[in-house]
């Protein structure tokens, strides 16, 4: 898919339930980060914009709850990419969410001009239901500081 390459800004990020119940998990103003580059990587990370910082200045000396309040606010995760059909496929080798790596994720993958809009396969949750992530990109220019 030409023109995938570079760094890319989010616009949105939502989840559709199948009975098209529409929620956002970061907020509806999330920040994110996507990266693909020419040799075949990528990076994600979509975080809550109004994420606590920290009483301490050293992570590591941060408090449990501290650490937990942030973990709940944020997604990284990297890795190879290639293209099947109409798909964008992820191959995850390290994830904040150590559930994901070594995992394969496929989505479709829809670039038009400056934007770029994936929509993953239906992601089950541990109550049986099943949603939709659609996440919509823009190409990131100097600018976007």
């Amino acid at each position: 898919m030409k023109g995938i390459i570079g760094t890319w800004t989010l616009v949105s990020y939502k989840h559709e339930s199948f009975e098209g119940i529409v929620f956002y998990p970061m907020g509806p103003y999330a920040l994110g980060r996507l990266i693909y580059t020419d040799r075949g990587f990528f990076l994600v990370m979509i975080m809550k914009s109004n994420r606590r910082q920290f009483d301490v200045e050293n992570l590591f000396e941060a408090s449990a709850e501290e650490k937990l309040a942030a973990s709940d606010g944020f997604i990284a995760y990297s890795g190879q990419y290639l293209f099947e059909d109409n798909k964008i496929v992820h191959q995850i080798d390290m994830s904040f969410f150590p559930n994901w790596i070594g995992t394969t994720q496929k989505s479709s993958a829809v670039l038009a001009n400056d934007s770029l809009a994936i929509t993953t396969a239906a992601l089950s949750s541990t109550s049986g239901t099943q949603d939709i992530a659609h996440i919509l990109w823009k190409k990131a220019d100097v600018l976007d500081r």
